[in-house]
């Protein structure tokens, strides 16, 4: 049996059913992210913490090298957990995701932060990938200094 799903760019998927089936317990599964959940919060910087809504922001993906821009979005309804919450509802974009997603990220996973004018000349540009691309955006913002020119 398959089981079919629809991304959000419209494309299907048939996914074999033995694909989905866990090999773990969810509460296996659900101690791994609260494992994750726990390292991530450990390495939250007093700036991260502080992105809040209105907030753009890039993030580096090391394993792909690409970059990704996003910015932090309200939650439609408050969420009140116990300790601090690094988790932010964002929209995020990348040359192959031109129009955005709408997702949650942890703050750790943010790399810096850029100007709302730096967020309107990457998006003029359409997203640039490479960090010399970048570094042109960011050019003259000290907070961007170690980026090669």
């Amino acid at each position: 049996m398959e089981i079919a799903i629809s991304g959000m760019d419209g494309v299907e998927a048939e996914i074999p059913q033995e694909a989905v089936e866990a090999e773990r317990s969810i509460e296996e599964l659900l101690l791994e992210l609260d494992i994750c959940d726990h390292y991530a919060d450990m390495r939250v910087q007093p700036w991260q913490e502080a992105i809040e809504p209105g907030t753009c922001y890039v993030c580096f993906d090391k394993n792909s090298d690409r970059i990704f821009y996003g910015m932090v979005l309200p939650f439609r309804h408050k969420i009140r957990v116990p300790g601090p919450n690094y988790y932010r509802r964002v929209k995020v974009f990348s040359s192959q995701q031109p129009k955005g997603e709408i997702g949650i990220t942890h703050v750790a996973w943010i790399t810096g932060v850029i100007t709302r004018a730096q967020f309107e000349k990457a998006y003029a540009v359409g997203w640039p990938e490479s960090l010399s691309k970048f570094a042109k955006i960011v050019a003259g913002d000290p907070m961007w200094d170690m980026l090669p020119s």
